[in-house]
C-alpha cells in the first residue's frame, strides 16, 4: 500500500504588509514632475538648470523603480515556487489525460464502426430476405398462372369440339391478364449491437490548423505586400488563413484531446 504524498508547503518570506513606495519619495515624485511641468529653457542659463531637474527626475524614477524590484523579487519566487508546484502535481495528470482520452475516443470510434458494421449487416440481410420472398413469391405466381394457362387451355378445346359437333364459331376463351408484378419490402430486424444503450466519451477531439514550415529555404523574402524576414510565422500563418499561398509552408491540421460529453 502506496503512502499518502504530502502536501507541497512553500513558506511566505513576505512580511503582512509593507511600503510599496515610501511618503518623502511621494512628494519628491509630485514636487519633481510639478517644477519640470513649468520648465521651458530658452538660454544656455536655464538649460544648464532644467538639465539638473532632468537628472533629478531620472534618478528619482530610478530610485522608485529599484526599490519596486527589491519588494517584487520575493513575490516572483513565490509564484514561480507555487508555479512549479502546479506543473509537478499536473504533469502526471495531464499525461494521463492525454493518453486515457485517446484511448476513450478510440474506444468510441470502435463502437461507432461496429454499429455501422451491424446496420450494414442487417440491411444486406433484410435484402437477401426480401430477395427470397419474392422469389419464392415469384414461383407460386408461375405454377399457378400455368395451372390457369391448362385450364383455359381445356376450356378452349372443349369450345373447339361443341363447335365440331354441332356447327358454328366455337366461342373464345379469354387471355389470362398478365401477371401482376412481386414487390416485397425489406423488412430491417434492429442488429443486437444496436439495441445497446450509446456510451459517449468524456473525451472529444478537435481539430485546427498550425503553421508548419516544411522547407524555410523556399519562403519568400516578400508576398502579397507583407516581408517575410525571418521568416515571420504570424504573418505566414495570416496569409495561408486567408487564402494566399506561400511558398514552403502549410497549414496542417493537430488534433488534440479536451472534455466533451458529461453524463
Amino acid at each position: 500500500m502506496s503512502a499518502t504524498p504530502a502536501a507541497v508547503v512553500i513558506t511566505n518570506p513576505l512580511p503582512a504588509t509593507f511600503e510599496a513606495v515610501g511618503a518623502e519619495a511621494l512628494a519628491q515624485a509630485v514636487a519633481l514632475a510639478a517644477q519640470a511641468e513649468t520648465l521651458a529653457p530658452a538660454t544656455a542659463e536655464e538649460l544648464a538648470g532644467a538639465n539638473a531637474v532632468f537628472r533629478q527626475v531620472d534618478a528619482l524614477t530610478k530610485r522608485i523603480t529599484s526599490d519596486r524590484m527589491a519588494l517584487t523579487r520575493p513575490i516572483d519566487a513565490l509564484l514561480d515556487a507555487i508555479r512549479d508546484a502546479e506543473r509537478k502535481a499536473t504533469a502526471p495528470l495531464l499525461a494521463a489525460k492525454a493518453a486515457l482520452g485517446q484511448r476513450l475516443v478510440a474506444c468510441e470510434r470502435a463502437i461507432a464502426e461496429a454499429a455501422r458494421a451491424a446496420a450494414a449487416k442487417a440491411r444486406q440481410e433484410a435484402e437477401e430476405r426480401a430477395l427470397a420472398e419474392r422469389r419464392r413469391l415469384e414461383a407460386e405466381q408461375a405454377a399457378a398462372r400455368k395451372l390457369a394457362e391448362e385450364e383455359r387451355a381445356k376450356a378452349q378445346a372443349a369450345a373447339d369440339a361443341e363447335a365440331a359437333v354441332f356447327g358454328g364459331e366455337a366461342e373464345q376463351v379469354p387471355d389470362l391478364p398478365p401477371p401482376a408484378p412481386v414487390v416485397v419490402v425489406p423488412v430491417l430486424e434492429r442488429p443486437a449491437a444496436l439495441a445497446v444503450p450509446v456510451v459517449k466519451s468524456a473525451a472529444r477531439t478537435t481539430t485546427r490548423q498550425r503553421l508548419h514550415i516544411h522547407d524555410a529555404n523556399l519562403v519568400p523574402l516578400e508576398i502579397a505586400g507583407r516581408r517575410l524576414l525571418v521568416p515571420d510565422e504570424k504573418a505566414i500563418d495570416a496569409l495561408l488563413r486567408a487564402g494566399v499561398a506561400v511558398p514552403g509552408a502549410r497549414l496542417v491540421s493537430v488534433e488534440s484531446i479536451g472534455a466533451g460529453w458529461r453524463p
